[in-house]
C-alpha cells in the first residue's frame, strides 16, 4: 500500500500532535534500586520521535522515486513542458533527498 502525500502529511501531523501533547508530561520516576527511569510519557515520546523520523525518511524516499521517474520519463524529450533547466532542477532535488 502506498500512501499519498496528503495521507503522509496527515500521519505526520497526528504523530506531532501526540508528541506535543505528551511533551509536558515527561518526567522521571524511581526505577529499580532508586535509579531514575523515564516515565511512560517519556518512553512514548521517544517512540513517537523514532516514528516521525521513519515517516519523514519514507516520505523522502517516495518523493525521490517519483522525481527519478519523472526525470527518466523526460529523457527522451517526450514529456511536454519539461525543459533542460527543469531536468537539471529535478536532479538537484533527487540529490538533496539522497
Amino acid at each position: 500500500m502506498t500512501l499519498t502525500r496528503s495521507q503522509i502529511a496527515d500521519v505526520l501531523d497526528a504523530l506531532s500532535a501526540a508528541r506535543d501533547f505528551l511533551d509536558g508530561q515527561i518526567d522521571v520516576v524511581d526505577g529499580d534500586y532508586g535509579v531514575p527511569a523515564p516515565n511512560r510519557a517519556m518512553t512514548i515520546c521517544g517512540q513517537l520521535d523514532e516514528s516521525l523520523e521513519l515517516m519523514v525518511r519514507a516520505f523522502d524516499a517516495q518523493q525521490k522515486v517519483e522525481l527519478q521517474k519523472q526525470f527518466d520519463d523526460s529523457k527522451g524529450g517526450n514529456v511536454p513542458g519539461i525543459t533542460e533547466d527543469h531536468r537539471h532542477e529535478m536532479l538537484k532535488q533527487i540529490a538533496a533527498l539522497a
